[in-house]
């Protein structure tokens, strides 16, 4: 049976991968194709959207634009950095 893990479709398990049928790996092939992709998180599958967020990295304060249906990744927020202060 095919295994997936987020845009990865592969005929054996991989680290964060589940288990899925060949019809379903077929249908998740397809949304890549589409140019949309998914995301397995907690070993659930979510197809994105198209739509877009920005997150910013918590030390540099940079904005970066990931799928809305992408996890926040450790060490960035979906909040926007306040004003710098100089002392």
């Amino acid at each position: 049976m095919p295994h997936v893990s987020t845009d990865k479709v592969t005929q054996e398990p991989h680290e964060g991968s589940v288990e899925v049928s060949h019809e379903k790996a077929k249908s998740l092939v397809g949304s890549m194709v589409e140019g949309l992709g998914f995301v397995v998180s907690g070993g659930e599958i979510t197809l994105r959207g198209g739509g877009r967020r920005t997150i910013y990295n918590t030390e540099t304060r940079r904005s970066k634009e990931v799928p809305v249906e992408d996890p926040i990744p450790e060490g960035f927020t979906d909040e926007a950095p306040g004003p710098t202060t100089s002392g």
